[in-house]
């Protein structure tokens, strides 16, 4: 090393560059993950003992230990906190009917019965307490429903790409894409519901 002279630093390759933007960029998901998921636990304790209609974004935003602006900055209203992770879930459910299916049923079962496992083996005391709220709250149905029908819209177009996009294939679409919503609707409320130990997954078996 000589003295007085400054060492060059080494510019990243682009390949290099790109990685390094994507562990930034992970990181920043984990985090926003976080904050919204403390939101999240902050609203539901909240709404427990006072109720969905009587709290307030300032009360959650103060239980959780952020300012009503940064609650802004990740949910539109207190209605969205309780459903912070299913855009997540409406992703992986797209990207399971993408994969190689031998027809378009076959991977909606098999994408239902996935998410029950999931909820059977993963699900904690946050998440089982949020889905008795929006279950059970008629504040929250709107926008539960709202969520429903994201899943409905994703299960017909795997359908019409079977059956084609004539009038008759889109109300076969339709008509199969509620029921299978509606039918895992009523064995997830059930499997909450029920006081005996009960796996989501047998009910929507």
């Amino acid at each position: 090393m000589t003295t007085g002279s400054t060492a060059k630093k080494k510019t990243p390759s682009a390949a290099q560059a790109r990685a390094q933007a994507l562990l930034r960029g992970e990181r920043r998901d984990r985090r926003l993950s976080r904050n919204r998921r403390q939101i999240a636990d902050a609203a539901v304790r909240l709404f427990e003992q006072k109720g969905f209609a009587a709290t307030t974004i300032e009360e959650i935003a103060a239980a959780a230990d952020f300012s009503t602006s940064t609650f802004f900055r990740m949910f539109v209203d207190k209605e969205e906190v309780l459903f912070y992770d299913f855009p997540e879930r409406l992703d992986e459910l797209r990207a399971i009917f993408a994969q190689p299916h031998g027809n378009a049923w076959q991977a909606i079962r098999r994408a239902f019965i996935d998410f029950a496992q999931r909820w059977d083996t993963e699900a904690d005391d946050l998440g089982r307490r949020r889905a008795r709220l929006f279950h059970a709250e008629p504040g929250l149905r709107a926008r539960y429903m709202a969520r429903n029908t994201e899943w409905e819209e994703a299960i017909q177009q795997l359908l019409l790409a079977e059956l084609g996009d004539s009038a008759s294939g889109r109300l076969s679409a339709s008509v199969v894409a509620g029921a299978a919503v509606a039918a895992f609707r009523a064995a997830w409320r059930t499997q909450l519901a029920s006081r005996e130990p009960l796996q989501l997954v047998d009910c929507v078996r």
